[in-house]
């Protein structure tokens, strides 16, 4: 059996297992041996369903065809949705089932064993919703048992690999392909313990590909008066010319990027200077610096704590990267550790599902940290409008949880109404989980006591209960809403889609 570790990435995945030799190891391309990450993008058409390099293949020839790509960024977003050539309409969580199941059918060909529990990686950042959201694509893919794991920590689980249990404070820098994550965790010989995270929602290798792109469609519009960014062929071109610049501006020695190519109709010499590169990069990598001081604040710690600065992520192969962590940290290069940047997460994650796979006591060695604030929706008679209250705080140890009574305030009230929310970011991001109604009480009265228990989990799950402190039973509650969540209907249709495409046949 083998117990797979998941890389569910916004811009390539992987899938990952440990050998015969005790090594984590990628399972490559069926069709192309030589390729061990799949591009995240999936083609739903008259061609069949491709997943991978076979999509973006297909693009060469056909810039124009409607693909979904960055499909990690819209989990959980239900007003979201990809249409096919039929006209059907895919969730995020179904296109990502489709990934996975693409991970799958390698793993099938070339381990031919039974696949055994897996951990499945998310970003630091991700909210309750967006868990869920990949808990539920992993699931729509077939995959029975997993568990969910960020990113950082799968990281480090891979760094310390062979590294012994010595006593060590890691910051875990994460700049991948659609978010930036920063995570301080120390290691014992009893295993991983965050201190903080911190985090950018919406910046990673995607962002700067784009804000390239806006400087490339400014010129040619000033030209040309069109917007080449509002044409779907076009935007596909610019978003590999963009990418190609990017790599190739982060060699040395190349003053600028020049091509001719021809666009919407006119010819158009494409210039793109370091100059520019660097003011990109400039903002970029500042942005991560102050969410890595936010991070060492929150765990009441400086640079000089910190013993080795793991880069993780392809973004943070960027050489403004490491030059400004050594500028800023007073670090030794020695100190700033770049092992495996794009497979690190996966490798990690495989270390992890084996350990979990073979030993089911060994949640005790990872110990994880609130990524968000979790928070109760008031009214705040002071100010006379709706407020938060921090139930539990930021980078509170998980597991935890918060119990509280309410009080019913008539006669005739059968149940209560309370809306939970998560908070995060420097901005103060609000993402409600939704009005849960508790209920029916059996025989109401005024100030009728509910004791409600909000619970973090390990895996960074909220879950709520209610108890009757009369009757002395828990009450079941509904959610009313909750714009992440698929009904049930919804996801009966995604079940059947992800279930009526074969995938790169």
């Amino acid at each position: 059996m083998i117990f797979p570790g998941i890389d569910l990435g916004t811009t390539y995945s992987m899938m990952a297992h440990v050998n015969s030799y005790g090594q984590p190891a990628l399972f490559p391309d069926v069709h192309n041996a030589s390729q061990f990450r799949t591009p995240s993008v999936v083609y739903i058409g008259r061609e069949g369903c491709l997943v991978g390099e076979a999509a973006e293949e297909l693009l060469e020839d056909a810039p124009e065809l409607p693909i979904a790509r960055f499909v990690k960024a819209r989990l959980a977003q239900t007003q979201w949705s990809h249409g096919d050539h039929q006209q059907r309409q895919w969730s995020a969580e179904g296109l990502s089932a489709l990934i996975v199941r693409k991970l799958l059918k390698d793993a099938d060909t070339f381990a031919n064993d039974e696949i055994g529990p897996a951990v499945v990686t998310v970003p630091a950042q991700f909210t309750d919703e967006q868990r869920r959201a990949t808990l539920l694509a992993a699931t729509l893919a077939g995959l029975g048992s997993v568990r969910l794991m960020e990113e950082p920590v799968a990281a480090a689980t891979y760094y310390g690999l062979n590294e012994g249990p010595s006593d060590r404070t890691l910051l875990v820098y994460d700049f991948g392909g659609g978010t930036f994550d920063v995570t301080v965790l120390q290691t014992a010989k009893e295993g991983l313990f965050v201190l903080a995270s911190d985090g950018v929602a919406k910046l990673g290798g995607r962002i700067l590909d784009e804000r390239i792109m806006a400087l490339i469609a400014d010129d040619f519009q000033r030209r040309f008066g069109r917007n080449p960014l509002a044409d779907p062929g076009s935007a596909q071109r610019l978003r590999r010319l963009a990418e190609q610049a990017k790599i190739k501006l982060s060699k040395p020695g190349l003053p600028q990027v020049r091509q001719s190519l021809l666009l919407l109709g006119n010819p158009f010499d494409l210039v793109f200077t370091r100059q520019q590169f660097d003011a990109i990069m400039t903002e970029a990598v500042s942005e991560t610096l102050a969410s890595c001081s936010r991070c060492l604040n929150a765990a009441s710690l400086t640079w000089k704590d910190v013993d080795k600065v793991l880069l993780t992520g392809g973004s943070s192969l960027l050489p403004q990267v490491q030059a400004e962590i050594l500028r800023v940290s007073g670090k030794r290069a020695g100190d700033v550790v770049s092992k495996q940047p794009h497979q690190a997460v996966a490798f990690g994650a495989a270390i992890l599902a084996e350990r979990f796979g073979r030993h089911r006591d060994s949640d005790s060695v990872i110990q994880q940290v609130s990524g968000a604030d979790l928070c109760l929706r008031v009214w705040d008679r002071q100010n006379n409008q709706p407020a938060l209250e921090s139930l539990i705080a930021r980078n509170t140890p998980l597991p935890t949880s918060y119990a509280r009574t309410f009080y019913t305030n008539r006669d005739d009230q059968t149940r209560l109404v309370l809306e939970f929310v998560q908070k995060r970011g420097e901005a103060g991001e609000e993402f409600s989980l939704g009005h849960f109604a508790f209920g029916p009480i059996q025989n109401p009265r005024k100030n009728y006591p509910v004791e409600v228990t909000v619970a973090l989990g390990r895996d960074g799950l909220v879950r709520v209960t209610a108890r009757d402190l009369v009757v002395g039973k828990e009450i079941a509650h509904t959610l009313q809403d909750g714009d992440g969540k698929l009904g049930m209907r919804d996801l009966d249709e995604q079940r059947k889609l992800v279930e009526s495409v074969q995938i790169n046949v």
